[in-house]
């Protein structure tokens, strides 16, 4: 398996369409019961070039991009910012919106806005518009909505604030 997985999602993106980046390797030490990307969870110990990342997402962004006039890209996992894939985080959410002015970024996490603001992490997450925030927890799930259980929460990086969930459409 390849450290990374570039795919074509309807909900990651809040609700719209997204190109989903998934990256391999979940820190979190209790892993989410019933965890949607379980496979992902080991982190691959395949190398990378970050510039082949990069390529990838361009040519998915401009084939898109030729018919919408907005983009989500969803950065998740695994976990994007365990210590072995915060850079490529970064990297990749930095090449993003500094090449294009109408994607929208964002990142799904197990960590709470507090846990990466304690873990230093504020750096990784500087070209993320939203996030997708704290641990699954299936005794607390919510059908057809984002996020998927009652402690998650979506964050506001750009404005500092938490939002409300989103009702996903079935279909």
């Amino acid at each position: 398996m390849k450290r990374y997985i570039i795919d074509f999602s309807l909900k990651n993106g809040l609700g719209h369409p997204a190109i989903s980046i998934y990256l391999t390797g979940c820190d979190n030490p209790i892993k989410c019961e019933d965890c949607h990307n379980w496979e992902l969870q080991e982190q691959s110990k395949h190398n990378y070039n970050i510039n082949t990342i990069k390529n990838e997402i361009d040519i998915e962004i401009q084939n898109y991009l030729q018919f919408y006039n907005e983009l989500y890209i969803a950065i998740l996992g695994g976990e994007p910012l365990a210590k072995y894939n915060k850079n490529i985080t970064l990297e990749v959410s930095k090449h993003i919106k500094q090449k294009y002015n109408n994607v929208i970024v964002v990142l799904y996490s197990w960590r709470t806005i507090e846990q990466i603001n304690n873990e230093n992490l504020k750096l990784y997450i500087q070209y993320i518009d939203y996030g997708v925030l704290g641990v699954y927890d299936k005794n607390l799930h919510i059908s057809d909505t984002l996020p998927a259980s009652t402690n998650q929460y979506i964050y506001d990086f750009k404005n500092n604030k938490k939002l409300n969930s989103i009702k996903l459409k079935r279909g």
